[in-house]
C-alpha cells in the first residue's frame, strides 16, 4: 500500500471554491501554472507558512504576483528552530511576501473578481488563493477492513513496513515509519522517508 495522503482540506466555508486551490499533484501544479499566467491574475494568497507554503510564496514571488502569507501560528516553519524561521520570514518579506502570522482563517469570500481570506484579525482579497495547510493519509477506503491505523488514518507498520495484516506492507506518506530518536512510531510525509520506506517494503 503506497497510495501517498490527499491535501487537507481546513473546515472553513468556503474552502471549495473556485479560485481555491490545492496543489497535490503535478497535474495540479501544471494547471496552477497555467492559471497564475493569465493576464489578469496580479495577487495570490498563500494559506500555511510550512514547508509547502514557504516554497510556494517563493514560486509566485517569481512569477511576479502580490503574495500574502497566512499563518495561524506565530512563525513560520515550525519543526526549526525560532532563529531560522526569523530568518525566512525575514528573507520573505525583503522580497515583498505580506507576512500575516498568528492569524486562522475563518472563512472564503466570493467577491465579485477575487476571494476573499478572512481571518481572525483582517481580511485580504486576492485574484487566487492557495491552500498549503497540510496533509492527511489517502487511506480512508482501509477504515473497515481491520488493519491497524493511527489516529490520523496512517497505517501502522512494523521496521520491515509489515501491516497486521499478513502478506500486506505499507510504506510512504500513508504510513508510519520508526523514529530512531525518539524510539516510537512517527508520521513526517516527506519524500526522503518515503523514499527509503519504500526501499525497506520492497527488500
Amino acid at each position: 500500500i503506497a497510495v501517498g495522503c490527499d491535501s487537507a482540506v481546513p473546515a472553513v466555508p468556503g474552502a471549495d471554491l473556485p479560485g481555491v486551490f490545492y496543489i497535490k499533484s503535478m497535474e495540479d501544479g501544471l494547471l496552477f501554472k497555467r492559471i497564475v499566467s493569465q493576464p489578469g491574475v496580479q495577487s495570490a494568497v498563500v494559506v500555511g507558512g510550512g514547508y509547502i507554503g514557504v516554497e510556494m510564496a517563493e514560486a509566485l514571488l517569481e512569477r511576479k504576483l502580490n503574495v500574502t502569507l497566512v499563518e495561524a501560528g506565530e512563525r513560520l516553519l515550525a519543526p526549526f528552530e525560532p532563529e531560522f524561521s526569523q530568518q525566512a520570514a525575514r528573507e520573505l518579506e525583503r522580497h515583498g511576501v505580506a507576512l500575516r502570522l498568528g492569524e486562522k482563517v475563518t472563512s472564503i469570500e466570493d467577491g465579485q473578481r477575487e476571494r476573499i481570506v478572512h481571518t481572525s484579525k483582517g481580511a485580504y482579497a486576492a485574484d487566487v488563493v492557495v491552500m498549503c495547510v497540510g496533509v492527511v493519509p489517502a487511506t480512508g477506503f482501509l477504515r473497515d477492513c481491520g488493519m491497524r491505523l493511527a489516529p490520523n488514518g496512517a497505517v501502522i507498520v512494523d521496521r520491515e513496513m509489515r501491516t497486521s495484516q499478513e502478506g500486506v506492507y505499507a510504506a510512504g506518506d500513508c504510513a508510519v515509519a520508526y523514529n530512531r530518536a525518539t524510539r516510537e512510531d512517527f508520521f513526517l510525509p516527506l519524500g526522503t522517508i518515503a523514499n527509503k520506506c519504500g526501499r525497506i517494503a520492497g527488500s
